[in-house]
């Protein structure tokens, strides 16, 4: 394998062309553009030729990663929404305003992969052997990579910082309304739903009208408290119902239409029974749950001013996720090397696991500093360190260790 490398002046400017004699296929993409290497050594080209290969698979392993979490969750409250815990027109408005607190997690897991596979197809595509023809060092590698890498860590702290903690209270006062609610808002077709939980009123509805989602075919099962408390049960079924609040209390109704009453005591021959042609029966206002905020609804700011350690410690993780793309760059630029009888995916698995423990301690830190078993001063910052020495270690270790046995081999030869 030989490489041609021709200098020629242009305006000051010194252009350096790589052409290859042999396996033209293998540089094809490569080939189509040109290396330029002006004299304070910028190489533009380079650098746009390896962010394009960088973000458009970080595109592709976001969609991928974004689509089987989403459809997890999706799972998850559409079994909520048929036990009748959430209404069904919920499910997806839920899934929206949670989609940022996914993306917060799912953007540097695919930057750290994009890195690994579009370099490490550089190395099985022996296009990393001309790119160090033109005298760029994995640390100059490195701080290309780092661009594109410094971009989406902005994007990470946005989203982390600002957009999700507003979107995750959304969906938590969603879910709160929800539970506040009478019931019949969350009535599906078909299921015996409790209304109210502390009479144990039983509604059943065999169908919703699509457009004006008025209930045909009701049946609502309730127990009725005589005067010197004993009680009675009694039994309405009607062709069709709906929901009214009355405008002066502020009361809610159900109001049902062409159906009968049923008042007795199972067992017993007494039983009144009464046909009505529109028949309203309030229903009982249960006491509300307040909203209680988590952690992770709070704004920054308001994390900023608080003195509990538990905000300490999610506002640290929401600075350390941007941190995160960085100091996972340089791991992923040092484990990105390969060649071809290994491939481009040999490193992979290994690689992924190093993210996932640099996750895992980041998560396990910022449970030490809620709990208050570590200082607030040090936080989660001793994690990024490590992986800092760990990603440096791995980048530059082997040109050390390569340059100290060829001193050593010299001296050797000398003596």
């Amino acid at each position: 394998m030989s490489f041609i490398a021709i200098d020629c002046a242009n305006e000051n400017r010194k252009t350096i062309f790589i052409a290859r004699r042999q396996c033209r296929c293998v540089l094809s993409d490569l080939e189509r553009a040109v290396f330029c290497v002006f004299a304070d050594d910028n190489c533009v080209i380079l650098f746009r030729y390896i962010t394009r290969e960088i973000l458009l698979t970080m595109l592709a392993v976001s969609f991928t990663l974004l689509v089987i979490v989403i459809s997890s969750r999706l799972v998850t409250y559409l079994n909520s929404a048929a036990s009748g815990d959430i209404p069904p027109s919920l499910v997806f408005s839920i899934i929206f305003f949670r989609m940022p607190g996914f993306l917060e997690l799912i953007l540097p897991l695919a930057f750290f992969i994009s890195v690994l596979l579009a370099l490490g197809r550089f190395y099985v595509d022996s296009e990393m052997v001309v790119i160090a023809a033109c005298g760029i060092s994995p640390q100059r590698l490195f701080a290309m990579v780092l661009a594109p890498a410094l971009l989406v860590a902005l994007l990470v702290a946005a989203i982390s910082l600002f957009i999700s903690p507003y979107t995750t209270l959304r969906a938590q006062t969603m879910l709160n309304d929800a539970g506040n609610a009478s019931g019949l808002e969350s009535l599906g077709a078909g299921q015996f739903r409790v209304i109210n939980q502390g009479r144990g009123r039983v509604t059943y509805v065999d169908k919703l009208a699509d457009k004006t989602n008025e209930m045909l075919g009701v049946f609502a099962a309730d127990r009725y408290t005589e005067n010197d408390g004993s009680s009675r049960q009694v039994i309405l079924v009607a062709e069709r119902g709906h929901t009214e609040t009355d405008a002066e209390s502020s009361s809610r109704f159900l109001v049902l239409q062409n159906g009968t009453r049923y008042i007795g005591q199972p067992g017993d021959a007494q039983f009144q029974v009464m046909d009505f042609a529109k028949l309203g029966q309030q229903m009982d206002q249960e006491s509300r749950r307040p909203l209680y905020r988590k952690q992770n609804t709070l704004t920054t700011a308001e994390l900023f001013h608080s003195r509990r350690a538990d905000s300490k410690a999610t506002l640290q993780w929401r600075f350390s996720l941007g941190l995160l793309v960085l100091v996972s760059t340089l791991t992923a630029v040092a484990l990105a090397r390969t060649d071809h009888r290994r491939g481009r995916y040999g490193k992979l698995f290994p690689a992924f696991l190093l993210f996932m423990l640099y996750l895992v301690l980041l998560n396990a830190a910022r449970e030490g500093v809620g709990n208050q078993r570590i200082p607030v001063n040090v936080g989660l910052w001793w994690v990024h360190g490590l992986f800092v020495i760990v990603g440096a270690a791995f980048l530059m270790g082997p040109d050390r260790l390569r340059t100290w046995r060829s001193k050593r081999l010299s001296t050797v030869r000398t003596a």
